[in-house]
């Protein structure tokens, strides 16, 4: 989505070349992201001979309804529903772009690592003696399993 306004602006203080005030125009006779379209003035554009099951959906504001709802508008102008029923349509605008589950970043296990608790970190991890990170107390009281001395040197400050 873009800021009209801004991107106008910004066009007329470059004013690099002529074409310019052309470009302004044409900014502003486009659709507006979320702004509806009277059906009267614009409908949308859908090839001939395109089958009903494969025309587009949209936005729509019915006639009489106090909300919106999607329907499909044939290329004659008709607008309709899954079922075939008609509707009189005044108002539409397209449908946003489907959220994209692949856009989600998946987790690894270096962010299960990193969303661990200092508990869970002191189960997990190796004594730090052992692993060279630090000179830390032990007294390897819990059979070499560190929780206690590996759960108190993660809770203290770093030492540079």
């Amino acid at each position: 989505m873009i800021d009209e306004k801004k991107l106008i602006e910004e066009i007329e203080s470059y004013r690099l070349d002529i074409f310019a005030d052309e470009i302004i125009e044409l900014i502003k006779q486009q659709p507006k992201v979320g702004d509806w379209i009277p059906c009267s003035k614009q409908l949308p554009e859908v090839p001939e001979g395109t089958d009903d099951d494969e025309c587009p959906e949209f936005n729509v504001m019915i006639k009489g309804a106090n909300r919106a709802t999607t329907l499909r508008c044939a290329p004659d102008g008709t607008w309709f529903d899954e079922f075939g029923h008609v509707y009189p349509v005044i108002f539409w605008q397209p449908l946003p772009e489907p959220y994209n589950l692949g856009m989600v970043k998946k987790q690894t296990n270096a962010d299960r690592i990193r969303a661990m608790s200092d508990e869970d970190l002191a189960i997990n991890m190796m004594c730090p003696n052992e692993n060279g990170l630090a000179e830390i107390d032990c007294d390897k009281c819990d059979n070499c399993n560190c929780y206690e001395c590996l759960l108190k040197w993660l809770q203290s400050e770093v030492e540079e």
